[in-house]
């Protein structure tokens, strides 16, 4: 079971490892990321521009808007809508720059309506966190730094990484519970808080497994806990 549950995990964390070693980071392109104006209570989302392969009408482009979400049904879900640098095209929609947001031009990217872009890549995986690691060390929900007077995100200037947790149960165990006690469930495990190191949250995760008692145990105790830190390259 170890091995089918790892099966899902690790290749979810490899694709999302490439979305984000190739992040466009430009100060005047948006990101959809969890901040104190979007605080993202319970399962995350996060969207942004990546010079990955996105699937069109037609061919492969060379961007995407790439969006990460935990669906109604407990799945995580990713999208790789084909985008290209210009407007040169009109098979591809063209990167959009500020002021329009993503959330403003790609709803579907940010909120839980149904498109076409997106995929099942990880059925069951039922809960997705994230947050940042400021260039100064510090864990935080703010992916900028406050005490250089930063203000807004400005291109993940003051990212160093993203630290990044997922919890999957294997498909067999999947079965003896409903989706409304995988909703339940996922919802007891915490958000990340301030000043939390490396660990704390899977700690925390693992702790309220261990005491969940209203659910079947033979379940419960096949979800593994899964972290990874991705670093994020400064931009020049």
């Amino acid at each position: 079971k170890r091995i089918n549950i790892e099966s899902q995990s690790r290749p979810v964390l490899d694709r999302l490892a490439i979305d984000l070693a190739q992040m466009i980071k430009r100060a005047d392109v948006d990101y959809f990321t969890k901040s104190p104006s979007l605080p993202l209570t319970g399962n995350d989302r996060i969207a942004f521009f990546s010079q990955v392969p996105g699937y069109g009408a037609s061919s492969l482009s060379p961007i995407s808007l790439v969006a990460y979400r935990i669906n109604s049904k407990n799945r995580l879900e990713r999208m790789g809508k084909a985008l290209a640098w210009n407007g040169d095209t009109t098979t591809v929609l063209p990167l959009a720059f500020l002021p329009v947001t993503i959330s403003g031009k790609w709803p579907a990217a940010t909120d839980s309506a149904v498109d076409t872009d997106y995929e099942v890549i990880a059925p069951n995986i039922f809960r997705f966190e994230y947050c940042y690691v400021l260039r100064n060390g510090s864990m935080t929900t703010t992916p900028w730094d406050p005490s250089v007077g930063h203000t807004t995100i400005s291109g993940m200037q003051d990212v160093a990484a993203i630290y990044a947790a997922v919890a999957t149960i294997d498909t067999k165990s999947k079965i003896l519970l409903s989706d409304t006690q995988l909703s339940t469930l996922a919802g007891r495990l915490p958000d990340f808080t301030a000043n939390s190191r490396p660990g704390d949250m899977l700690s925390q995760w693992q702790t309220v497994l261990n005491g969940t008692t209203d659910m079947p145990r033979a379940a419960i105790s096949e979800i593994r806990l899964s972290e990874r830190c991705f670093p994020i390259a400064p931009s020049f």
